[in-house]
């Protein structure tokens, strides 16, 4: 028992340690890369090769070759990094990396934990529940709690299309506007940007690349948000 303290112990310092310092290493690390190795240059020199491509097979062979070598060119430092704020987030919730596009790890966050409530809920808050389906003796009916149930579960589908489309809007650069002020003629410009780009650069905007939400969808939208904000404190079970 004595050992398996003594053991957390140290653990939980050599954690604590490895992630005050890590401002010095990440400091040595940048001076390695950029001051000794140069690496400002191969990376600008990449780029230019990857310009001078003009065939779309050469471009995509080309960067695998790059990634392939460079992947194992960086793996003690990515190593290092993943360490890191793998225990950044065992100590805060959150590390470094995550609060660089917070929104973006929220939206994940979110989405994950609002699935996982909604497989393991074993009911549904009092917020939800409709009076009319209760009996005499204040109880619900099993008809009422089939209702209230199917009820909670689409308030939270709605609350998880929200955070999923969050997630889209940032990786996919897909389009919202504020439905009250929702223009046509705004949506139409950037469906047909969109379209330009994609025709132009197919193997880079896949389908789904900067799709624009429509009124309807940006209503449903805000209406996940509104949800999630009226039952904050009953995300629970």
């Amino acid at each position: 028992m004595v050992n398996i303290i003594l053991s957390s112990v140290i653990l939980w310092v050599f954690s604590w340690l490895f992630v005050q310092t890590d401002n010095l290493v990440d400091e040595v690390i940048h001076f390695i890369k950029y001051k000794i190795l140069k690496q400002e240059n191969k990376i600008t020199r990449s780029v230019d090769i990857w310009n001078d491509l003009k065939t779309p097979p050469l471009r995509e062979f080309y960067l695998k070759i790059y990634r392939f070598f460079n992947h194992i060119q960086e793996f003690p430092e990515t190593s290092y990094y993943e360490i890191k704020y793998f225990i950044q987030r065992g100590i805060h919730g959150y590390s470094n990396r995550d609060v660089w596009g917070f929104h973006h790890y929220l939206s994940y966050t979110i989405v994950g934990g609002l699935k996982r409530l909604k497989e393991t809920k074993h009911g549904y808050p009092l917020t939800v529940l409709n009076e009319k389906y209760l009996d005499k003796h204040g109880n619900c009916t099993d008809e009422g709690d089939e209702i209230n149930q199917k009820n909670w579960d689409n308030i939270l589908d709605s609350m998880i299309w929200t955070f999923e489309t969050s997630k889209r809007i940032e990786e996919d650069y897909w389009h919202y506007q504020e439905s009250k002020k929702y223009s046509k003629k705004i949506a139409d410009k950037y469906r047909k940007l969109h379209e330009e780009l994609r025709n132009k650069r197919p193997h880079i905007h896949e389908e789904g690349f900067g799709y624009v939400l429509t009124k309807e969808e940006c209503k449903k939208y805000e209406k996940g948000w509104k949800y999630f904000q009226k039952y904050f404190f009953n995300l629970w079970d």
